[in-house]
């Protein structure tokens, strides 16, 4: 596995799993076997898709030379065994557990694969192949009642826009809560910026 940075782990964390949760939705293609996780109501800073509209809040984790892919459950109760595929197609809408998003934390991520008892998507070699714990990124987030454990050799970050670096993580969650700040400053002024449901989950107790 690569060594991550910790403060790359502290901004993931921070801009995905929050504690209002993104949601999340998946794709994968066939033809170059790259599978994408992509994450919306993140608090990461993204620019407008248009001009004078909110910071768009969508990023995609693109995993490639991909290992290994689990969607699983602890129990059966939780939503139906297609639920990957009603994801996929925006039929069920999916939260993450905040704090639970974990990358290239071996121990964390088995916490989660021994959790997993029903496999209900599966792409690849066997959770504990050699080829799987060997992956240069190995990555586990929980979702309201279910569990997602990917391994891949490449892992890219990116908006709707560009490509991310990793390293670039933080700046982008920091920029988010300056804007998140600005947002409120001006948010009953005669100068307000515009409506932004993500900055109105959260009354702000300091500004």
């Amino acid at each position: 596995m690569k060594q991550i940075d910790p403060l790359i782990i502290e901004a993931l964390e921070s801009g995905v799993a929050h504690e209002d949760g993104a949601t999340v939705w998946w794709t994968e293609d066939p033809e170059t076997g790259k599978f994408f996780l992509e994450f919306s109501n993140t608090r990461i800073w993204n620019p407008p898709i248009e001009k004078d509209s909110v910071p768009n809040t969508q990023i995609q984790l693109i995993f490639s030379d991909v290992l290994r892919v689990v969607f699983g459950r602890e129990d059966t109760s939780s939503y139906e065994t297609d639920w990957p595929q009603q994801v996929h197609d925006d039929a069920l809408k999916v939260h993450i557990i905040p704090g639970q998003i974990f990358l290239n934390n071996l121990q964390a991520t088995q916490q989660h694969i021994n959790r997993i008892k029903h496999h209900d998507l599966i792409r690849g070699n066997p959770i504990n192949s050699p080829e799987f714990l060997n992956a240069a990124y190995i990555f586990s987030v929980e979702i309201d009642s279910a569990i997602i454990v990917i391994s891949a050799n490449s892992l890219k970050l990116r908006n709707w826009e560009e490509e991310i670096p990793l390293e670039n993580l933080g700046e982008k969650v920091e920029k988010w809560w300056l804007y998140y700040k600005e947002y409120w400053i001006r948010r009953d002024t005669n100068n307000p910026m515009a409506y932004d449901s993500v900055c109105e989950t959260m009354i702000p107790i300091d500004i």
